[in-house]
């Protein structure tokens, strides 16, 4: 049961993990949707696509937090119930060992998607530091 108890910890850590990515890729998101320049202004088109892989990966994000969430209220719910029977049948100690396999391929899942999310994001950085900087370079040339 301890076990049970700890997946579900780190599940929710993780959790929160990719729940602090979504509210960094939407406010990515607005920064670019509101500054005047970045829409209208002459690399308008990269920025767009910009915003294009942005979404892309908050709702990413958003499918696995909504899947994720389900699963541990599932969970959540599993082991209270199981925690409040004073003996455990051998068919409850089944289904905990089922149940806890099954936290700790949730628990990987989401680590595998904090990582490919990280580089993700880490490669949307890169881009977003050559479009200033090509901006950068551009501004600098009108003058």
């Amino acid at each position: 049961m301890d076990n049970l108890f700890s997946l579900l910890n780190k599940n929710l850590a993780c959790l929160d993990k990719l729940r602090a990515r979504i509210i960094y890729c939407s406010k990515a998101i607005n920064s670019v949707e509101v500054d005047f320049h970045k829409q209208y202004g002459p690399f308008c088109g990269y920025w767009d696509e910009w915003v294009v892989q942005a979404e892309e990966i908050r709702q990413d994000l958003v499918d696995s937090v909504s899947n994720t969430s389900v699963f541990l209220l599932e969970l959540r719910d599993f082991s209270g119930s199981i925690t409040d029977k004073k003996r455990k049948t051998k068919s409850d100690k089944a289904y905990i060992n089922e149940v806890t396999s099954l936290a700790e391929g949730r628990l990987k899942e989401q680590i595998d998607l904090i990582r490919e999310i990280d580089t993700r994001i880490m490669i949307h950085q890169q881009l977003t530091e050559k479009l200033l900087l090509v901006e950068a370079i551009d501004g600098l040339s009108e003058e």
